[in-house]
């Protein structure tokens, strides 16, 4: 029976699978970042089809003392946002948002998205901010998933086996929200984000069948200690 054990477990082993970055193709990352304070706007973007990463941007406006910033960045695998307002005779506003856009070919098996968000803020008054991740994973024209995340945590979502071949498209979108209206109003936020996305292989069909003939070998010599007890 211990040597059945020890078979059975090296059959287990040998179905476990590494693994392996996915490759995407059509990458793009993008960032914008957008201040409203009274009636004076300022606005400013990025993209990495023009420029080469890292990517940064940034917004300021002012209206008396009512003052609004926002900032954004992009690198590979990093998105993070920054939105703060400030209220005073005139509202205030900030949007900051950056974004990653990629396509690629599943390789089958499972498709494993590891996520890292951190999200910091503080709001006086009326002042209201939030950072909002959203993730959307397309296969072909069926969405596999679409999940936002507010709060601060380590998520590893799992998307269910894509078969061989088939195209899909991840977007990942980071965006802080900052809005005040009133003289005591204060409102700030910042998201930040390191992502990775990795393709689970499917067990090999040879480390199938050796563990189907080890769990045989186990009902063989169980069937067998039952004849001889009898």
């Amino acid at each position: 029976m211990k040597t059945v054990l020890i078979a059975l477990t090296l059959a287990l082993s040998s179905a476990s699978v590494q693994a392996v970055p996915l490759s995407f193709f059509d990458t793009r990352y993008s960032i914008s970042a957008l201040a409203i304070a009274g009636a004076n706007v300022d606005s400013n973007s990025g993209d990495s089809l023009a420029s080469s990463l890292p990517l940064f941007t940034n917004s300021l406006s002012s209206s008396g003392d009512a003052q609004a910033s926002g900032a954004a960045l992009a690198d590979d695998g990093v998105l993070g946002t920054l939105a703060d307002a400030l209220g005073a005779d005139d509202p205030a506003s900030a949007v900051a948002s950056s974004e990653f856009l990629g396509s690629f070919l599943a390789p089958g098996g499972l498709i494993e998205l590891m996520l890292d968000f951190d999200v910091d803020g503080q709001n006086e008054g009326l002042g209201s901010a939030s950072s909002l991740l959203r993730v959307i994973l397309l296969a072909g024209s069926d969405t596999l998933l679409d999940t936002t995340y507010s709060t601060t945590g380590i998520f590893r979502p799992l998307v269910i086996g894509m078969a061989a071949g088939t195209e899909g498209l991840l977007s990942i979108a980071l965006t802080s929200t900052a809005d005040a209206t009133g003289l005591t109003d204060l409102a700030t936020t910042a998201g930040g984000l390191n992502f990775a996305v990795q393709a689970v292989p499917e067990p090999s069909s040879l480390a199938l069948a050796l563990l189907a003939g080890v769990l045989l070998t186990v009902r063989v010599s169980r069937t067998r200690g039952d004849r001889i007890r009898v």
